[in-house]
């Protein structure tokens, strides 16, 4: 008999049968050099929907480690403002955990009547696509760097009540249980953020060294 999973590594294994559909769906798990413009749109929906359960995911794990958070000396490197950095992980160019607001665009409201450029028609190239899918099959494979320092954030900058972050939900013809799940961890973010711990706030910077004239 299998061990039972933690809330976390269930909703993490929802999150891998996501990302296995979403490749699945139009075969890109063989990789090809260009896709078809319908399966390159579908690719683009199932990676915004995956990243949107990333997303709620990351938050969820941060929040619960934000209270067991305690700097100790010599574990991280200060800032010149006295701030102190979490620890680092890589960049990933292709997910951002909180994204800024789109800015409002009324070109077409100026002109309605203009011309759209035609795009050519034709299959297009799926490395882009490849390449997201990649990365955050990386970060589903071991979120726990990320989380941690999402927590660290969070117990230096939060204010108050966290959102669940907003993105392309689940769709209900997915599985009614990773659709459930998605709207479940919605609720859970702001009930969890609702008893925030103490902030941390900065540690305390060393005085300069005073040395012999």
């Amino acid at each position: 008999m299998s061990p039972a999973l933690t809330p976390f590594e269930t909703l993490r294994f929802q999150g891998l049968l996501l990302h296995g559909r979403v490749l699945a769906r139009d075969h890109l798990q063989l990789v090809p050099d260009r896709i078809s413009r319908a399966a390159s749109a579908r690719a683009r929906a199932g990676i915004r929907i995956l990243e949107s359960w990333l997303r709620r995911l990351l938050i969820l794990m941060a929040l619960a480690l934000e209270p067991g958070l305690k700097p100790r000396s010599g574990e991280h490197v200060l800032t010149r403002d006295g701030r102190e950095k979490p620890p680092k992980t890589t960049k990933m160019p292709h997910f951002q955990i909180f994204r800024d607001a789109p800015e409002a665009d009324f070109t077409a409201l100026q002109d309605p009547w203009r011309v759209r450029p035609e795009r050519p028609a034709g299959p297009v190239p799926a490395r882009g696509l490849l390449q997201r899918l990649s990365a955050l099959k990386a970060v589903l494979d071991n979120p726990e760097p990320r989380a941690r320092r999402l927590a660290w954030s969070l117990a230096r900058n939060r204010p108050g009540i966290l959102l669940a972050a907003q993105g392309r939900a689940v769709p209900a013809r997915w599985g009614t249980e990773p659709s459930a799940l998605y709207t479940a961890m919605g609720f859970a973010i702001s009930q969890t953020s609702r008893a925030p711990p103490p902030p941390l706030g900065p540690r305390p910077r060393a005085g300069p060294r005073i040395r012999r004239i």
